[in-house]
């Protein structure tokens, strides 16, 4: 199954469930749904995907969450 049929189908079931968005965090999931392969450091790493969208690496987001 190719990175974009895989996409199509995780949207299917993302619109299906009332889900806008993911936030996928471990590298493997992330290069499996998309393709993009990253060293995981002690930085965050990881990709939100939402219908027609992915943005990788989210530092902001996580020290959002980390300092409350």
């Amino acid at each position: 199954m190719s990175v974009n049929e895989r996409l199509e189908k995780l949207y299917a079931y993302m619109e299906q469930s009332g889900v806008d968005a993911m936030l996928i965090t471990l590298p493997k999931h992330i290069y499996y749904l998309t393709g993009f392969l990253n060293e995981p450091n002690k930085r965050f790493n990881g990709s939100r995907l939402s219908q027609g969208s992915i943005y990788h690496n989210l530092p902001e987001f996580a020290s959002r969450i980390m300092c409350g």
